[in-house]
């Protein structure tokens, strides 16, 4: 359910109108994405401050998994712990 408030100001600037803290790069590669099940999906974007992918499966927000995905040119692919912070 989503609320609005007509208290809300009318200069409040919305998060999503703000520009990102770190410029984004569009990145398509196989991601795999390991919860309780291993999950596997495609990378849209990468920036410094995290990956934007598809995956065929909701994860809450808050939840840490595991990411594993290939960077070109490396010759093992890259494994890190990361938080779900969208969906």
């Amino acid at each position: 359910m989503v609320r609005f408030s007509r208290a809300m100001s009318q200069n409040k600037q919305h998060p999503w109108t703000l520009p990102r803290a770190h410029s984004r790069y569009l990145l398509d590669l196989r991601i795999v994405v390991r919860t309780e099940e291993t999950l596997i999906g495609r990378t849209k974007d990468i920036a410094e401050g995290g990956v934007g992918a598809t995956i065929p499966n909701e994860i809450d927000i808050g939840e840490i998994v595991e990411l594993e995905l290939q960077l070109p040119d490396a010759t093992e692919p890259l494994k890190i712990k990361a938080e779900v912070r969208y969906r």
